[in-house]
């Protein structure tokens, strides 16, 4: 399924569709910067905060429909010999999408709030999922996009 959306959105990619570039060059943008950019941060002792982390997950899901329903429109227009098969596996992978983020927002959340403590900020992560909840990280302050080392 997922295979013949890529091939699908590949095709629309080498017949020019300027919309279905622009959501694949946003998804990878997204991506690049929440996952590599994670990476980064966990090299030099830091993360993303739990706002900023939700937020680039839930642009680069609606950016990922956005590029799904594009291709399919994109194909269909173009009366391309996939346009049917993209269009039944890329609206199944759509609801599919839906699904996994629906799950990933109600069961595996974060949220976090700053407090002060022995006379510096710390930040607090509590989780909220099925395994363990109501457990809590707690990081040093940084700033409002990321913070710092685990001081558990």
């Amino acid at each position: 399924m997922a295979v013949t959306v890529t091939a699908g959105i590949a095709a629309a990619w080498r017949a020019g569709h300027r919309k279905v570039k622009g959501c694949v060059v946003a998804f990878v943008t997204i991506v690049l910067v929440r996952f590599y950019g994670g990476m980064l941060l966990e090299w030099n002792n830091m993360g993303w905060r739990t706002t900023p982390r939700n937020l680039m997950d839930g642009i680069w899901i609606v950016v990922l429909i956005m590029a799904i329903f594009q291709t399919m429109v994109a194909l269909t227009k173009d009366q391309h010999p996939w346009a049917g098969l993209t269009l039944g596996c890329g609206w199944l992978l759509i609801l599919v999408v839906l699904l996994g983020a629906a799950i990933r927002f109600h069961f595996f959340t974060w949220t976090d709030r700053v407090i002060e403590q022995r006379e510096t900020y710390v930040v607090v992560e509590k989780e909220h999922s099925p395994g363990s909840i109501g457990g809590r990280r707690y990081y040093l302050y940084v700033n409002g996009l990321v913070h710092g080392r685990s001081i558990d």
